[in-house]
């Protein structure tokens, strides 16, 4: 045995054939075929996440994704390693080395589980370097990469000859290390880039787990209700986009769960339209598709247009569509039609507090005060800021005398015209708001 490491074996005995180095071709496909053999464990391993991975493309949820990366680079990274350090370890060579007739020894006599894992951890470092310090079995002289540098080991042909790199071989070696270092380090800047230039567009609200899952627990979970606890603020956007991706994946309603989709991604034009066109691909006569090209094409209230036909017709319609409808008309000044929409709702619904406020809106703007005033009692959604955001709006605009606006206070707040304010209560048995009290003297004084 020499000195020299670089030949642990003695010159002779690696020229006479009995001893061969593994030739670059057949460690290349060993590589290969180790990985073919790896794929379908990796895929074993990955199948308790299949469905957050799948669902990370096809709904490209932003943390989703960034999840599913990491969760599936731990899997190939532990599965590589063990299968590579156990292998080596055990007797030289992994099946795809077995295959090619190829064998790890050392030069320590015996591997061990130390050196089998420190080759491992090395062999998927050049792999992230791109596999550029691989180029060592062309250019060194016993055809040992960094990784049986480290190792302190040699890959032996068990079929074939002594086989040492040549002159061409080595210089064809280091102009391909310097231009995949140079492709690779091109790579990583234009990477870097498009991470700095990431707006977070793809991002959705965070909201906590456990209200989510309480919020839709607490209903019958369908996807109507989950459509009527977003509109009624008690769920947020990324809440209802679990929710509808559930009935997507069961193909159940598609077309509604599409709808749901699209008002998860309310804040993000371009994913909302294309869910909404997604809609009528499934039943282009439904309320969906119809309520989707409504949206589309900027919410009009023209009689003639179907979807605002079939909720004036008082047809069997969700809720929620009614509650749409009844919303642009109430933005629209329409407080007729309003009250119209609102007065075909039937049922219990989760959308009650909101309907409680269109009506009571619809009805202070058409004066009809002593109904406003019935709803206001009859509810506990709408209390004193609602009459209060009413009074102080007509106010700025000159709407109401400053008589007219006492006399609604007064008819609101009975309690008001009583000679002393402190610890009485209104109809609702609450002290009464100082909010109220000092906005009633304010009127008061003007007259």
């Amino acid at each position: 045995m020499v000195e020299n490491r670089d030949y642990p074996f003695n010159k002779d005995v690696l020229e006479s054939g009995v001893i061969g180095l593994a030739s670059p071709k057949d460690r290349l496909a060993a590589y290969v075929v180790d990985a073919i053999l790896l794929l379908p464990a990796v895929q074993l391993l990955q199948s308790p996440f299949k469905r957050w991975i799948l669902e990370s493309f096809v709904f490209n949820e932003g943390e989703s994704v960034v999840w599913f990366r990491v969760v599936n680079l731990v899997i190939f990274v532990l599965a590589f390693i063990f299968y590579y350090t156990v292998m080596t370890a055990w007797g030289g060579q992994t099946l795809g080395k077995k295959f090619f007739s190829i064998k790890v020894i050392s030069y320590q006599g015996n591997i061990s589980l130390l050196s089998a894992f420190s080759r491992s951890l090395f062999i998927l470092f050049e792999i992230i370097c791109f596999g550029i310090p691989f180029l060592g079995m062309f250019s060194h002289a016993l055809r040992r990469p960094m990784h049986d540098r480290i190792a302190d080991t040699l890959v032996i042909s068990l079929k074939s000859p002594v086989s040492f790199p040549s002159k061409k071989e080595k210089w064809k070696a280091n102009t391909a290390a310097l231009v995949l270092g140079g492709s690779a380090a091109l790579s990583c800047l234009v990477y870097i880039f498009m991470a700095l230039s990431f707006n977070g567009s793809n991002s959705i609200l965070s909201e906590s787990k456990s209200s989510c899952t309480s919020e839709i627990n607490s209903s019958d979970k369908t996807l109507n209700s989950g459509i009527e606890l977003f509109i009624a603020g008690r769920i947020s956007e990324k809440c209802l986009f679990k929710h509808a991706r559930d009935f997507v994946w069961l193909a159940e309603e598609s077309d509604l769960a599409n709808l749901a989709l699209a008002l998860s991604y309310s804040e993000e034009e371009k994913k909302s339209k294309k869910y909404l066109q997604e809609i009528c691909k499934y039943n282009e006569t439904g309320t969906a598709c119809l309520f989707s090209r409504w949206v589309l094409k900027a919410f009009p209230l023209d009689p003639s247009d179907p979807f605002i036909q079939k909720v004036s017709s008082g047809k069997v319609v969700k809720n929620f569509y009614k509650v749409y409808a009844a919303s642009v008309y109430q933005n629209k000044g329409m407080h007729n039609e309003t009250l119209a929409v609102l007065q075909k709702i039937n049922g219990a619904s989760h959308l009650q507090p909101y309907i409680s406020l269109l009506s009571f809106n619809s009805l202070m703007k058409k004066r009809a005060w002593d109904e406003a005033y019935w709803v206001y009692h009859s509810t506990e959604y709408v209390d004193y800021h609602q009459v209060l955001d009413y009074l102080l709006k007509e106010r700025n605009e000159d709407g109401l005398s400053s008589l007219q606006q006492l006399s609604l206070l007064e008819k609101f707040f009975p309690e008001l015209m009583s000679e002393s304010f402190e610890g009485r209560g209104l109809a609702s048995s609450e002290v009464i708001n100082e909010e109220v009290l000092e906005f009633y003297m304010r009127i008061k004084e003007e007259l």
